[in-house]
């Protein structure tokens, strides 16, 4: 699991890390988790489609 992001990589959000990190009931009450599966996190901004991304719900797809 990630523990902090590194500048240059690049990053994507997965639901399935959002789970693994959240209490159970927390992922039940969102949507947004299954709306942003899959996409790029913002490089400087380290957000997704308007949310706060922690490192540990991504997977890194390119090492700089």
């Amino acid at each position: 699991m990630l523990k902090k992001f590194i500048n240059g990589n690049i990053y994507v959000f997965t639901t399935k890390k959002f789970k693994k990190d959240q209490p159970s009931e927390d992922t039940k009450k969102y949507s947004w988790p299954a709306e942003i599966n899959g996409n790029k996190v913002d490089e400087i901004l380290r957000t997704c489609h308007g949310y706060y991304i922690c490192p540990e719900w991504c997977k890194c797809i390119r090492q700089k």
